[in-house]
């Protein structure tokens, strides 16, 4: 989903505002990009072949990761620039740890995958991939 935001970036000039945007032309058409622009009427074919959305959300459910995780994009500023993320939830510690190891070489580099860690037993997991500057 990070390479698919990264591809309608290039295409409409902006972010989606939400990860079914990528997979979902109807409701990419009636969502505004995370520059406040639409994209109806150029907005035609999916960026992404496939997904399932999370209700109405536009946040896509990722249940072969784990059940109930879900992808979320957020957005951070600091000073005058933003960063764009895309937020998994719900992940399990072998996932989390494959994660980081693709991600960033290894579960101790850092690099533009994070985690944030919920205590529980299992623990859950939150990943987090900085997709890029708005």
């Amino acid at each position: 989903y990070s390479q698919g935001a990264e591809t309608f970036k290039a295409l409409y000039g902006c972010y989606p505002a939400a990860p079914a945007v990528l997979f979902d032309v109807a409701y990419g058409q009636a969502t505004p990009t995370t520059c406040g622009t639409s994209v109806a009427t150029r907005f035609k074919e999916p960026v992404l072949s496939e997904g399932v959305r999370d209700g109405s959300t536009g946040n896509v459910r990722l249940d072969a990761i784990n059940p109930g995780s879900i992808l979320t994009y957020t957005s951070v500023t600091t000073g005058s620039s933003t960063t764009r993320f895309a937020n998994v939830t719900a992940v399990s510690d072998s996932i989390k740890s494959k994660i980081l190891e693709i991600c960033n070489g290894d579960e101790t580099t850092p690099g533009p995958c994070t985690v944030a860690t919920t205590a529980g037993t299992p623990p859950i997991h939150t990943m987090s991939y900085r997709i890029g500057l708005l």
